[in-house]
């Protein structure tokens, strides 16, 4: 299988998010996204990835969950005062559709600070607005090779794969986006509508959707109809629900026979 080799450089980011950090000594890693027309790859598995609420094994109880945070917006770190003007002057060239000025600016941010990768996002955006998709895969790929925290690259680039008809290639890259932040709600229920709509695999898609229902602190309006569509055709119920509810009964049940026994211990010693 021919795939992007690439080496990770998990840098510093800044404020504007989206410009990717910078870092003096910058931690290497290896990713590989298949990116390769002409490969078909393996469907990866996703299940590990899911969210699960936990019950308090003292009291029965549900406990809030906790989202794991965004590890694109953990990082921190200093940037060049003219990057940031330039970086913000290229943003207003994109608005006002004025391309080549964009890419211009973005290109020279780019060759000279190697570290970033949200200029390297925004080249595409440019590539998609110009309907230029083979470019635009490679420049989100290019962004993920350059720091593999910047999951908004991922759904980028799985997008750009699912409108070429890549359904298996952005599955992968929804998978890869997870890996790096299995809480990511975008990438759940992205995920989902590729598993329902485009791999016909309504119930792991459900299960997908569940858990952006969890973890989404701005729900999509359709997300209840389009769930409410998935389960008359399934017929399962929610998993999160189903597993915190055995999780439930166990505990409470050892709590209820621990009482008991304890009681037992009482009335003998009287």
């Amino acid at each position: 299988m021919k795939l992007v080799s690439i080496k990770i450089y998990i840098v510093m980011a800044i404020g504007l998010g989206v410009l990717g950090g910078c870092s003096s000594t910058p931690k290497i890693a290896e990713i590989s996204i298949v990116t390769d027309q002409a490969i078909t790859p393996e469907v990866l598995s996703t299940e590990k990835y899911l969210p699960f609420i936990q019950v308090n094994e003292e009291t029965g109880k549900r406990l809030p969950y906790a989202s794991k945070q965004n590890p694109y917006l953990k990082e921190k770190g200093q940037l060049d005062k003219n990057i940031v003007v330039q970086f913000i002057e290229a943003r207003r060239a994109i608005k006002l559709k004025k391309f080549v000025q964009a890419e211009k600016i973005l290109l020279s941010i780019s060759e000279q600070n190697t570290q970033l990768s949200g200029p390297v996002v925004l080249l595409g955006d440019i590539a998609k607005l110009k309907q230029q998709t083979k470019a635009a895969i490679k420049y989100y790929a290019q962004a993920i090779s350059v720091n593999s925290n910047n999951v908004n690259a991922y759904i980028k680039l799985a997008k750009m794969q699912r409108e070429s008809g890549l359904f298996k290639h952005a599955q992968n890259t929804y998978a890869k986006a997870l890996s790096k932040w299995s809480d990511f709600p975008e990438a759940h229920l992205n995920l989902s509508i590729l598993y329902d709509v485009y791999l016909n695999q309504p119930e792991i898609a459900q299960k997908h959707m569940e858990a952006y229902q969890l973890l989404a602190k701005q729900k999509h309006a359709k997300v209840d109809s389009w769930l409410k569509d998935i389960r008359q055709r399934t017929n399962q119920a929610n998993y999160i629900e189903q597993d915190a509810q055995q999780k439930e009964q166990v505990i409470l049940a050892r709590l209820a026979a621990e009482q008991a026994e304890n009681s037992q211990d009482k009335k003998g010693d009287s």
